[in-house]
């Protein structure tokens, strides 16, 4: 569209604006409900990054080349899980969160604005537990913010849904008598228009077509027996069409075709005319549940597509279905909840999970999986918990991704996984670097013209073991490279300044020792591990077994067997922990035992010996001292073994 023809959009539109203060609505005056609008009309911008996978057909193809180092460029501390993020056009970021805020953020990573939702207070129903009821009297309902999208006007554009506080296990609950809303801000955060959709969640992603018009679902009711509606609304406020998709079943984020075609998952793969939301054909996808994670459609206009595993099918099957509604192919992948991404020449980027007993076509491992065109598995690259996960068990274990890929101009594949690691991997299957912080990303990573990479913790935990959730923004400008969560950075440099003051000491340089040591107390002043007694370790295992046990009943409730299945071995080891507590003299003993650490201690006269309880990593740290400094130091996890022995001052 040129500039006269803009233009002219323009100036109607400020003429239906003023119709809108002079009129009353007959058909929606009920649903869009000017706020405020007391501010010029935006010009139109195009934002860098508009909405979930970047484009409306879902590729997550970005124009732009994305960071090649794991830097740190800034950090954002949200007030709850975040969404996607998405970038206007000046470089602004904005990203909602499940606590109803949507902030808006400087390019240097200082807050710019925020946008609150209400806090709704609600009476409990009668048959929930008194916890629950106590913890809905005491907080509430809130307002959630799932997605965020910036239209081609430049409005920013996010739906409203209610959810229960983090940690409540009760499900199928509604908020009558309060309507969530569409909302469209302009970038000062004045409140353009309203739009009321009942007592319907928005819980999808909006996908919004080159003219502003606006296409989302909405929900009612439990999940897989909820009332499903599909709608379209111009880009002032008013409804163009709506239409019931399924009264029983669940909807999901659309994506949209060049020829304007959209495409809507949910308990069937459904195409619909954009005119008037009359359905061009179904797919049934032929499982017990639904389709999994909003749809992608390539420049052929080729609708990717997967399911979720169900009763019958302990699987995942990812589809390729031709514009006519006919399979062209499908692969089963093991278990897969995300979207896929297609880059520029069309090969097909998933994250899906190979659990034990799961079936997967040969080639397809847990973490990031390349497929051709016509269906063949290219590459895997598999992903694993970090070693410096909090259990000893599971490091180094395969562990998947709940978070859809996409792909930089040079090919580099992005994406998060649950265990608090960002990924880039190299065309080619090759590990280019990873980004530590702890915690979990299941959202869609985005990015900007400059090559920042933006992804925010959501779905699990913030930084490693009760840290914030936060934004982050990986840059190749960034000035800090982080590789694993700053805690554990901050203990390794401590432990690495500890032997530096030693041999400072030793050859009396004392500019040194006073420069070295003025750098551990900074560090130290910011905390250290404490000493866990045994009844504190006994907590803190209790209270990651409750936390594990309200995750594994949401799963039950999803029907998401793979997790469920992950979820009661987790549980199951911690208790075998919670059974056998280590407490420091526990620690001391056993490592105290081992014929390495005997060997060294044998030849010490005077020997003290210290243990500190590493919580992130649930382990003891047990320090041998002779000389005045450390010469054997072992790490026992809380089953009583010892993970490595290190010799910090051994010369060979």
């Amino acid at each position: 569209m040129d500039w006269h023809k803009r233009r002219q959009g323009i100036f109607f539109s400020l003429l239906i604006l003023v119709n809108v203060f002079t009129h009353v609505r007959s058909l929606s005056a009920d649903q869009a409900t000017v706020v405020d609008h007391n501010t010029v009309e935006a010009k139109p911008q195009e934002a860098q990054w508009p909405g979930f996978a970047f484009d409306p057909g879902r590729t997550g193809q970005s124009p732009y080349e994305g960071p090649q180092t794991n830097k740190l460029k800034w950090q954002f501390t949200l007030t709850g899980w975040g969404s996607s993020v998405v970038v206007g056009a000046d470089g602004t970021t904005y990203v909602g969160t499940r606590a109803g805020v949507l902030f808006a953020i400087n390019q240097d990573g200082s807050e710019k604005w925020r946008f609150d939702l209400p806090t709704v207070e609600v009476v409990p129903p009668e048959d929930w537990s008194e916890a629950e009821k106590k913890e809905l009297t005491e907080k509430g309902l809130r307002s959630s913010i799932n997605d965020v999208a910036i239209g081609p006007d430049g409005k920013i554009y996010f739906g409203q849904a209610f959810h229960l506080w983090k940690g409540s296990t009760a499900t199928g609950f509604s908020v009558p008598g309060h309507e969530r809303r569409l909302y469209a801000l302009d970038p000062n955060r004045t409140v353009e228009w309203t739009f009321g959709v009942g007592q319907q969640d928005m819980a999808t992603h909006i996908s919004i077509d080159p003219n502003g018009t606006l296409y989302f679902g909405t929900v009612e009711g439990q999940y897989g027996q909820a009332e499903c509606r599909f709608y379209a609304v111009s880009p002032d406020g008013w409804e163009k069409w709506s239409i019931l998709l399924s009264s029983s079943g669940s909807i999901l984020s659309p994506a949209l075709a060049r020829d304007g075609t959209i495409y809507v998952g949910g308990d069937k793969l459904r195409a619909l005319d954009p005119q008037d939301g009359s359905i061009k054909w179904e797919y049934d996808v032929q499982t017990t549940t639904s389709i999994a994670a909003a749809p992608a459609v390539g420049r052929d206009g080729i609708v990717y597509v997967c399911t979720r595993p169900g009763a019958i099918e302990d699987h995942s099957r990812l589809l390729a279905i031709y514009p006519d509604g006919t399979m062209k192919w499908e692969l089963i992948v093991g278990v897969m909840e995300t979207s896929p991404a297609i880059s520029e020449e069309g090969t097909i980027y998933i994250t899906s999970w190979v659990p034990r007993n799961t079936r997967a076509e040969p080639g397809i491992k847990t973490g990031l999986t390349a497929i051709t065109p016509e269906g063949h598995v290219i590459w895997s690259y598999e992903t694993r918990f970090p070693d410096w996960h909090f259990n000893p068990d599971q490091r180094g274990m395969p562990w998947g991704s709940d978070s859809s890929p996409i792909v930089g101009s040079d090919g580099t594949v992005y994406f998060g996984t649950d265990v608090g690691l960002v990924y880039a991997v190299n065309a080619d299957g090759t590990l280019k670097w990873t980004f530590g912080t702890g915690g979990e990303f299941d959202n869609c990573p985005s990015m900007d013209a400059e090559g920042t990479l933006y992804i925010c913790h959501s779905g699990g935990p913030g930084e490693i073991y009760g840290g914030p959730l936060r934004c982050y923004a990986i840059s190749d400008t960034g000035t800090t490279t982080v590789t694993y969560p700053d805690s554990i950075s901050k203990n390794i440099r401590i432990a690495r300044l500890e032997m530096a003051l030693e041999r400072a000491k030793r050859d009396g340089n004392e500019p040194e020792i006073q420069e070295i040591q003025e750098l551990l107390d900074d560090l130290r002043s910011r905390g250290q591990p404490d000493t866990a007694s045994d009844e504190q370790t006994k907590a803190k295992i209790t209270e990651r077994i409750n936390t594990l046990k309200k995750e594994l009943e949401q799963a039950k409730a999803q029907g998401n067997h793979a997790e469920v299945k992950e979820l009661e071995q987790l549980i199951e080891k911690l208790q075998t922990q919670l059974e056998r507590p280590m407490t420091a003299v526990h620690a001391i003993a056993i490592a105290s035992a081992d014929e390495r650490v005997g060997n060294v201690l044998k030849d010490i006269k005077e020997m003290h010996v210290r243990a500190e309880y590493a919580e992130q990593w649930q382990v003891w740290q047990v320090n041998f001292y002779g000389g005045g400094r450390c010469v054997v130091s072992a790490s026992v996890d809380l089953n009583g073994d010892i993970l490595k022995v290190e010799f910090p001052n051994r010369t060979n």
